[in-house]
């Protein structure tokens, strides 16, 4: 988390570097076969047979759908379901009846058997702890743009963050270029007609940002992004900032690899993010998201840390409770615990902000999630635009911050204590907040991996 509110900006010199990996393997749909479905009249019923297929012999969902010619679906209260449905159903020979209150016109009546393997309960609980904790070893340490080592170790972590992409069978687009706080000042003055009050520098940076596609054959062009940054502060090993918000992307990342979706899901990990979110500027304003890509929403770690249990843990900025009185009452209720994750928003992304509620409350009631929708005079405030989700907002994309509170919980960040010893990092509050993404992230991008067999003649 940097200490500047970034500002839209054009950054200038950038060069795509384009390196594809192998199709990896993937996740199979289910398949199914032989369906058959007989009328029984005096039962009011219709039996359906079929064979449920699946290359990994996944437990399936198994779903139907009852409509008539003209497209109208019968209402579900006039029948009921018994046999093989819902979940989990067991690959070979299946059976469900269908128990109608009055029996519908057959002639003019067509049946879809559904089969789905993406199964959000079993795919967060996939989440491992292990990873979690090999991961932050390996990106641990000083990742700043200023020290030889913090630039040595930096390049260290990109050349991860590229392999465990590449295992994952991700296509790496990464973006990357060369520029001085004197080019970004000259560059943000010419579009804006503002300077911004950095210090005149002919100091060369560079930047990369490490983007990855899990591509979607049915909408390659609707994006979802999760993004982190791997860059830390100078003089900080950058354990919580950023560490764990990086750890938790690579988390999601390895879980959501192997399916398929209905939108592509990109992960990027942003550099220069301590430096003024200079990453994420130049990656929205300045050519990473091409003329032909819609962002349908994005969700930013930053800080997923830290969790503390004991009361006045948490602390609330000045007039917080002003500007957010229910969220601020709850957590003075809970005694000013720092036990709940928080999700930042502005008023264009409050729809997303929903959605990530929705999958927290559903798939992981264990953690508690406070969700803070700011209004366009608020978003100043606070140090709410204190990360890469910024650029985004500026941009009049949907974005969603996901963190802890930053410095209101944290007392260690920007500092050589926000390390492995004196800060704790909380792996079981890390994997609940991953939880939560990969059940949002499903619900933004939509499933792939469903299979449909129609039955449109009954005997």
């Amino acid at each position: 988390m940097n200490a500047l509110n970034p500002s839209p900006s054009l950054v200038l010199f950038v060069l795509g570097i384009f390196l594809s990996v192998s199709t990896a393997k993937a996740n199979h749909r289910p398949q199914i076969s032989n369906q058959v479905a007989t009328l029984h009249k005096i039962e009011k019923s219709i039996e359906i047979r079929f064979t449920l297929h699946d290359y990994e012999k996944d437990t399936i969902k198994v779903s139907l759908k009852v409509f008539d010619k003209n497209g109208v679906s019968y209402n579900t209260k006039g029948f009921r379901l018994t046999g093989d449905i819902g979940y989990p159903i067991i690959t070979g020979d299946k059976r469900i009846l269908i128990h109608f209150n009055q029996l519908p016109d057959i002639s003019n009546l067509i049946i879809q058997i559904i089969a789905e393997d993406l199964i959000v309960e079993k795919i967060i609980a996939e989440v491992d702890t292990t990873r979690l904790k090999r991961d932050f070893k390996k990106i641990y340490g000083f990742r700043d743009a200023y020290s030889d080592s913090g630039r040595r170790h930096k390049g260290n972590v990109r050349s991860y963050l590229m392999k465990c992409f590449a295992e994952n069978n991700l296509t790496l687009n990464n973006q990357r270029l060369f520029f001085s706080q004197t080019d970004f000042q000259k560059s943000f003055q010419e579009k804006f007609g503002l300077q911004p009050e950095l210090g005149a520098s002919t100091e060369q940076f560079e930047i990369v940002n490490i983007v990855a596609n899990k591509t979607s054959v049915s909408q390659p062009n609707e994006i979802v992004l999760l993004t982190a940054h791997y860059d830390a502060i100078k003089g900080s090993p950058g354990a919580d900032d950023n560490g764990s918000g990086v750890i938790g992307l690579l988390e999601v990342m390895r879980i959501l690899a192997k399916h398929d979706f209905g939108r592509t899901i990109r992960f990027i990990a942003f550099d220069l993010e301590e430096h003024g979110s200079w990453g994420s500027l130049n990656y929205v304003f300045n050519g990473g998201i091409g003329s032909h890509e819609k962002v349908a929403a994005v969700i930013n770690f930053d800080m997923i840390g830290t969790a503390r249990t004991a009361p006045d843990s948490q602390e609330l900025p000045d007039g917080f409770g002003e500007y957010f009185k229910e969220i601020s009452d709850r957590i003075v209720a809970n005694k000013r615990r720092g036990d709940f994750a928080l999700s930042v928003s502005d008023e264009n992304s409050a729809l997303v902000s929903q959605i990530i509620a929705k999958a927290s409350k559903q798939y992981v009631p264990a953690l508690t999630l406070h969700s803070l929708v700011a209004a366009e005079d608020q978003l100043h405030d606070f140090e709410l635009m204190s990360s890469d989700h910024a650029a985004f907002w500026l941009a009049g994309i949907s974005a969603v911050h996901v963190g802890e509170g930053g410095p209101t919980r944290n007392k260690f960040i920007d500092s050589a204590l926000d390390n492995g010893s004196d800060l704790k990092l909380d792996y079981q509050f890390i994997s609940n907040v991953v939880r939560m993404t990969v059940a949002a992230l499903v619900i933004l991008a939509g499933t792939d991996q469903a299979t449909t067999a129609t039955i449109q003649s009954i005997r």
